[in-house]
């Protein structure tokens, strides 16, 4: 048996709140009204939301209803503007700004680990690389040339 850690997600969300036009326009063919009632389909079947509760829409796209207890429970709101797209020019303009070792070191596994806690946190290798998990990589990088324990 072993020890799991649930992936970063960002998902979009909606407070369904008797507002079909928003419902509609934000899950598309995945949503029907029927005499007043909202169903929407997600990958386990049919789902009635009802007021009060979220529409959530996963990264992959597919649907899913929150309760809002639940929802609070598992998400905090994301400050705008947010992407979780993260580009290789991105990359590339932050090396561009680093001395020679530094290019090294941001070419190495170090570097790749740093796009990534990027990538996954939401925020720029500038940011990340200030983060003390990616300075204790560095580190520990530094010492053994290798990353982790």
């Amino acid at each position: 048996m072993g020890k799991y850690r649930k992936k970063i997600e960002i998902i979009e969300a909606l407070l369904c709140n008797d507002n079909f036009e928003d419902i509609k326009a934000f899950c598309g063919d995945d949503s029907q009204f029927i005499h007043g009632t909202v169903l929407i389909t997600t990958s386990q079947g049919i789902a009635l939301p009802i007021n009060g509760d979220y529409i959530v829409k996963r990264a992959r796209g597919d649907f899913y209803v929150s309760t809002p207890e639940l929802f609070k429970e598992e998400y905090n709101e994301v400050e705008e503007p947010y992407s979780y797209q993260f580009s290789p020019a991105d990359s590339k303009a932050f090396i561009d700004t680093r001395s020679n070792e530094t290019k090294a070191i941001l070419a190495s596994p170090y570097g790749r680990y740093v796009s990534q806690y990027a990538k996954n946190h939401g925020i720029t290798m500038e940011e990340a690389y200030e983060k003390p998990m990616c300075k204790a990589a560095l580190k520990n990088y530094q010492e053994s040339g290798r990353l982790g324990g």
